[in-house]
């Protein structure tokens, strides 16, 4: 194995918080939190990526967790025989990787119910 690190997105997640939304494909400034996750590892760090397959910007090894929506166990289960390398980290793909964005848009207050970031998604034209 490589001394370098593997990073692994899970990208699987039902977004039941945001009414089914994509939450990986919702974008901030132009880009998906999905593509702001994967840019910020290292240029050489292998990207494994659990979820439905879909387009980005970085070079991804896509592989889906068993059964379909299994959470983050199965996600791990299907993604870990994919790494070559002795460090890994493993991340939602829904991460703010931007403090400055993360700082300038985000509530004020916590949200008082489970559907808060999907009203603030949809209350925020451009989120």
């Amino acid at each position: 194995m490589s001394r370098t690190l593997s990073v692994i997105v899970l990208a699987g997640g039902s977004s039941r918080r945001l009414q089914g939304l994509d939450k990986t494909a919702v974008t901030v400034n132009g880009r998906s939190f999905l593509d702001r996750v994967l840019s910020f590892w290292p240029a050489d760090a292998p990207r494994i990526a659990v979820g439905l397959s879909r387009e980005t910007e970085a070079p991804v090894t896509w592989c889906r967790e068993d059964p379909p929506g299994g959470g983050p166990v199965s996600a791990l289960a299907a993604a870990l025989p994919l790494v070559t390398t002795d460090l890994v980290a493993v991340v939602g793909a829904d991460l703010m990787t931007d403090s400055r964005i993360a700082d300038s848009r985000a509530p004020r207050e916590p949200p008082s119910n489970r559907r808060g970031m999907s009203q603030a998604i949809h209350a925020e034209p451009g989120l």
